[in-house]
């Protein structure tokens, strides 16, 4: 069980996609212990964001995983783990972002919140500090530190709409979906980040 949550672990950090596992099957070569197989089953649940792995992302795919398989937290795939560090948190809550169906403020406020885990101690001018730290990372990484720095702002009030108790209104998403085409592109935005 533990390998296939490591394996799911990984799949969901390559990529921005919702998996999980519908079933499998755990098998031994043990004589004495006839319990050691069986089937496990989870709830049939369709995924809320899908990817495809092309014949193109299979090396990178490869790579991605011998990188990322002996250094990834064991928080993020052994279950019942209560670790709780920054970076768990982090999974966390970018796990929910992907996961949870419900309303878009939600997932939004999951996946800031997320990048507030890695980026972000203490407090004072949040959205100011956390969007300058990304976009100025991400600038590394060869992005337009500008529009990623925007896209954070508008993510962060979405954020604060939602813990605050509230939701976007008609003209926020009107304007959001004048910007992104979709107020969805936002979090597919703060999820890739």
């Amino acid at each position: 069980q533990t390998r296939v949550e490591h394996a799911i672990a990984i799949l969901r950090l390559f990529k921005i996609g919702s998996v999980r596992w519908d079933s499998y099957r755990m098998y031994s070569d043990s004589i004495t212990d006839l319990a050691a197989h069986g089937t496990m089953m989870s709830e049939k649940t369709g995924a809320l964001e899908t990817y495809l792995v092309t014949q193109e992302d299979v090396p990178k795919l490869r790579k991605f995983w011998q990188a990322i398989s002996k250094s990834i937290p064991a928080s993020f795939f052994e279950l019942g783990s209560t670790k709780t560090d920054y970076l768990t948190v982090a999974y966390k809550r970018y796990c929910d972002a992907l996961l949870q169906n419900g309303i878009l403020e939600r997932r939004i406020a999951n996946a800031m919140m997320g990048l507030e885990a890695l980026f972000l101690e203490g407090d004072g001018e949040l959205v100011y500090r956390l969007s300058v730290r990304i976009s100025k990372l991400f600038a590394v990484l060869g992005h337009n530190q500008y529009e990623v720095r925007d896209v954070l702002r508008d993510a962060y009030d979405v954020r604060s709409l939602f813990a605050h108790g509230s939701q976007l209104s008609y003209k926020d998403k009107k304007r959001l979906e004048s910007k992104y085409r979709d107020v969805k592109n936002v979090l597919l935005s703060v999820l890739d980040y």
